[in-house]
């Protein structure tokens, strides 16, 4: 990129991490060890990035996705595309997250990035590929790891349904038809939520009940009360939501994280939802092995299911 000041005073060799570093042209490779030189054409070198000031610029997300690809697995890079097309922030330093976020990019946007690029350029069929997994609106990690097991094809360890949608409202107006399944089998009033670990403030509880037991003083027990009238409320908030997706006329199931560590106890489940969908739609239920897959199938998932746990902390 002709504009950006050129890097100075550069190492002989990087550390344990390696660097991509994308260039215009082949005499602007940087000669060091443990980076990684891309050399792109500078008519498209220059439109995935977003110019601060004259010397500096960044990459899109939709660009970062794109280099994943080419350089990590599918999975990997399919996560990381439900995060930065979700509502949260995951740190794999910390293994913490950060919720509520505003997403950085959609599905539709990596999309458009993809019909720009050329058409023999690697990672770009990754990419292609990963995209057709990923959908909007993730509100967690592992919420991000069940919607990927349900689009992934069976042979791929998945369980090939890839007509959802994820949080969306199912109505405009306010009471049971503002609720929201946490992910909607296509135009069905089937739905799976997602309960994880922290879901009802136990976590919290556990704490303050740690704090109190350890230091004894009235503001400590207090903290208990506090954490105790959450988790309370967190439960009859849940249990109201489920009431209010039954009277609007929706059959939900409900995944915890066990149930991911689980392979059969998930099997039974995603089944039952199949079986849900297929019945509302008056469709023939398909065969249990088409949705399932053989022995193989589910021994991919077994490991497929492991190494994403492992990818988000879990």
């Amino acid at each position: 990129m002709e504009a950006l000041a050129p890097l100075e005073g550069l190492p002989e060799a990087i550390g344990d991490a390696p660097i991509d570093v994308c260039v215009s042209a082949k005499d602007r490779r940087l000669q060091v060890r443990g980076v990684t030189n891309r050399v792109f054409a500078p008519a498209w070198f220059m439109s995935p990035l977003v110019r601060v000031t004259d010397e500096f610029a960044f990459a899109t997300p939709e660009f970062l996705l794109f280099h994943l690809a080419a350089s990590d697995s599918l999975i990997t890079t399919a996560l990381v595309a439900y995060e930065f097309c979700g509502t949260y922030s995951f740190d794999p330093l910390s293994k913490s997250t950060l919720y509520g976020v505003d997403s950085v990019c959609t599905a539709d946007s990596v999309r458009a990035f993809i019909a720009k690029m050329p058409g023999k350029i690697r990672g770009r069929t990754k990419l292609i590929q990963v995209i057709s997994y990923v959908r909007d609106n993730s509100w967690s990690p592992m919420e991000s790891v069940l919607a990927l097991l349900l689009c992934l094809p069976t042979r791929d360890g998945g369980y090939g349904i890839d007509d959802i949608k994820l949080n969306r409202k199912s109505g405009e107006a306010e009471g049971p038809c503002a609720r929201i399944p946490d992910i909607l089998l296509g135009n069905t009033h089937v739905g799976i939520n997602y309960e994880g670990e922290g879901h009802f403030g136990t976590r919290d509880l556990a704490r303050a009940a740690h704090v109190a037991a350890t230091d004894g003083s009235s503001e400590s027990f207090e903290l208990v009360e506090n954490a105790s009238r959450n988790v309370r409320t967190r439960i009859v908030a849940d249990k109201q939501r489920d009431r209010d997706l039954i009277l609007a006329g929706y059959r939900i199931v409900t995944v915890s994280k066990e149930d991911l560590h689980s392979t059969a106890h998930l099997d039974q489940l995603i089944w039952q939802v199949v079986k849900f969908a297929a019945e509302e739609q008056a469709l023939a239920i398909p065969t249990k092995a088409s949705v399932l897959g053989d022995a193989a199938a589910k021994a991919k998932r077994r490991n497929l299911i492991r190494q994403m746990l492992q990818g988000v902390g879990a």
